[in-house]
């Protein structure tokens, strides 16, 4: 199966060697990443959630803010060979750090009155403003509800800071 990097540089007249060189080892634990989301995401018996979050996982981008967690996390385990595929609190921060940035994609849209997000309606386009805020909003909630199940409250003060500075 081709990777959404290998993809991405086949679009783009690029080999990707340099990104896969970089990205390859931890392929794996994007995907694992990849499949949080959509768990974390799954978790609603409301359809209308339910229909606007799988809209949102079918245009996924690169995830690179996960990567970049990914790296970091092998780069301050200092071996950078240890997988973070086995460390959940890993895979629900950088999982956590992708929520957020849809959600500021989200509200970026209805601010800006964006129609279009990644060649296809934004999500205020096409269901309105009220619900753009809300699913922002809940993508946030989802967000700190798993930086919750990594039990260390200084994640809260680390990723809180963070988003605070972006609003």
């Amino acid at each position: 199966m081709i990777s959404l990097f290998e993809q991405d540089a086949c679009l783009h007249g690029g080999n990707g060697s340099s990104l896969m060189h970089i990205l390859g080892p931890i392929l794996p634990d994007l995907e694992a990443v990849r499949g949080c989301l959509a768990e974390t995401l799954a978790e609603t018996n409301d359809v209308r959630v339910r229909e606007i979050v799988d809209y949102m996982l079918e245009s996924p981008g690169k995830r690179m803010r996960p990567a970049l967690v990914l790296l970091s996390a092998r780069a301050a385990d200092g071996t950078g060979n240890a997988s973070p595929g086995g460390n959940r609190a890993c895979l629900n921060v950088a999982a956590a750090v992708e929520l957020i940035h849809m959600a500021s994609l989200v509200h970026d849209d209805l601010v800006d009155g964006a129609a279009v997000r990644h060649h296809r309606p934004s999500i205020q386009a096409r269901w309105g403003k009220r619900v753009s805020v809300s699913v922002g909003d809940y993508l946030c909630a989802k967000a700190f509800r798993l930086i919750a199940d990594c039990a260390d409250p200084r994640l809260f003060m680390i990723v809180g800071s963070q988003l605070c500075a972006m609003c």
